[in-house]
């Protein structure tokens, strides 16, 4: 018997149809609570005030939804997934629980906000409700742009010192104190559930910019690859106040060990106030997270300057090198940020800088120098050229076009 060819075509269709990719919509999806995965993290979803997604393209005019526990979560795989063409942000508002355009809701970040992974960052549909909880938690308030401008910096991480957990049904597990932080010189040591931290500077820690090296090892003593980590300074003023100030993202360079940078905006001290750093990570293969909270000493540095810039909001000039200078020409290379908000310190490009370099005692300069030039992410590098031992000063003048901002002076004991 033969089977009508219209029934063929049908049954063709049908396959075709099913095992075709996706969604023909642009829809946020439906989190089922308690049972769903985040894609990210692998902790169940549990927490509807803080849950996210997007929407990306599958197939041309095929959608699929990727699900996380935490927006920051949303921001890192999608980081780590460029290949992902996104169409849909989706946030879920934090009073009403209901999803809302991510590009479109007002953000609220605060060290004393929980998160599922420890982001500090609630989503609201109207920037009143935003400011609302703003005040009660001293939070800052921002839009998407600063939301993905915060990410970038890595300032998306709290200090609440307590180390986090997803329990199995996606509940917060019970925080546990990590043991004290001890500090050795440039290095900081701190254990989170047998995780082992070591925040390590290139150099004692010190007002303006620092190299920094995050050592990851598990409980078995083995370092951690593919991990996330992350790092926020916060400054503990005198006056009961609190800020952030400068980051670069820690990036792993080697199993276990990752690289960024801590730009302190002022140095600590009884008369002002203390710093520390916290730390977060994600063992991706484990799926275990937490974090901790670092005291760390940091100290005055003349290689570090500021002025009040455009709108009455500080701009801030530090040296990543020379931090010890020689007689003779060599990279002269410095990080320009600017205070936006107490925790909000992004970097600024596009800026023109001019150096000036001078030798007080002898009461002169030196030929040769080359204008730093901007080379992405806050970073100016150029070359300084110092003719004999002794000590100098380097004065850097900031413009924007034509337009004088403010200037620097730096001073070197040449050796």
């Amino acid at each position: 018997m033969k089977t009508p060819l219209f029934l063929l075509l049908l049954v063709l269709t049908l396959l075709a149809a099913g095992c075709a990719q996706g969604s023909t919509a642009i829809t946020a999806p439906e989190i089922r609570f308690g049972e769903d995965v985040c894609i990210e993290c692998k902790m169940i979803i549990s927490d509807p005030r803080f849950a996210a997604a997007y929407t990306y393209e599958v197939s041309p005019g095929r959608y699929e939804n990727a699900l996380f526990d935490d927006i920051g979560d949303m921001l890192v795989y999608a980081d780590k997934n460029p290949q992902h063409t996104v169409v849909a942000w989706w946030v879920h508002d934090y009073d009403t629980k209901e999803w809302i355009d991510g590009t479109k809701a007002t953000y609220m970040f605060s060290h004393a906000l929980q998160t599922p992974m420890a982001q500090g960052t609630a989503a609201f549909a109207t920037s009143e409700a935003a400011h609302v909880l703003a005040d009660q938690l001293q939070g800052e308030v921002f839009d998407w742009s600063g939301l993905q401008e915060r990410h970038a910096a890595g300032a998306l991480a709290v200090d609440v010192g307590a180390s986090m957990q997803e329990g199995e049904h996606g509940h917060m597990a019970e925080q546990t104190q990590p043991a004290p932080a001890a500090a050795v010189g440039r290095e900081y040591e701190v254990e989170i559930d047998g995780y082992h931290i070591h925040l390590i500077g290139q150099e004692a820690l010190h007002a303006g910019f620092n190299t920094v090296f995050l050592h990851l090892t598990a409980p078995d003593g083995q370092p951690v690859s593919g991990a996330q980590m992350s790092i926020a300074p916060s400054m503990n003023m005198v006056d009961g106040k609190h800020h952030g100030s400068g980051v670069v993202a820690p990036v792993e360079t080697a199993p276990g060990m990752h690289e960024g940078a801590l730009i302190f905006s002022m140095p600590g001290g009884p008369d002002l106030g203390s710093w520390d750093v916290a730390v977060a990570f994600t063992d991706t293969v484990a799926s275990v997270s937490g974090s901790a909270l670092l005291p760390v000493e940091v100290a005055p540095s003349k290689l570090h300057g500021s002025f009040m810039g455009p709108e009455e909001k500080k701009v801030f000039v530090s040296v990543i090198q020379p931090t010890a200078a020689q007689v003779g020409k060599q990279p002269f290379e410095v990080y320009v940020m600017q205070k936006q908000g107490m925790f909000d310190w992004p970097p600024l490009d596009d800026l023109t800088l001019e150096i000036t370099p001078w030798m007080p005692t002898m009461d002169h300069g030196s030929p040769g120098n080359e204008h730093p030039v901007a080379t992405g992410g806050g970073r100016y590098l150029g070359v300084v050229n110092f003719t004999m031992a002794g000590p100098w000063t380097v004065v850097v003048v900031v413009k924007d076009g034509d337009a004088v901002l403010g200037e620097v002076t730096f001073e070197y004991e040449v050796r």
